[in-house]
């Protein structure tokens, strides 16, 4: 049976110089998501040698995670991260198949 829930997982790798401002970016959103219709988990997570973090994400449908990629402060979020990245962002998309 397959979980209808949709999981994120992202993982963004910032220049090293910029590692903490784009955690602290990242976390000022973690509340306003978490707050957001079909939020069911969203979490940052970080590599322990502060190379890479991660967002790790379940909503309840796409329809809900698009809409959370038309809020204003993910919108100004991404906009700020263009240029603290070292790589594109890498996203995945799954479902929970048990």
């Amino acid at each position: 049976m397959i979980n209808t829930s949709l999981f994120v997982m992202a993982t963004i790798t910032p220049k090293s110089q910029y590692f903490e401002q784009v955690k602290a970016e990242l976390l000022s959103i973690l509340e306003p998501t978490r707050a957001e219709p079909g939020c069911l988990r969203f979490d940052l997570h970080e590599s322990g040698c502060q190379t890479a973090l991660y967002l790790y994400e379940e909503w309840t449908d796409k329809h809900d995670l698009d809409a959370h990629h038309q809020q204003a402060y993910t919108r100004q979020a991404a906009s700020k991260l263009i240029d603290w990245l070292a790589a594109p962002t890498q996203v995945s998309l799954m479902h929970k198949v048990d």
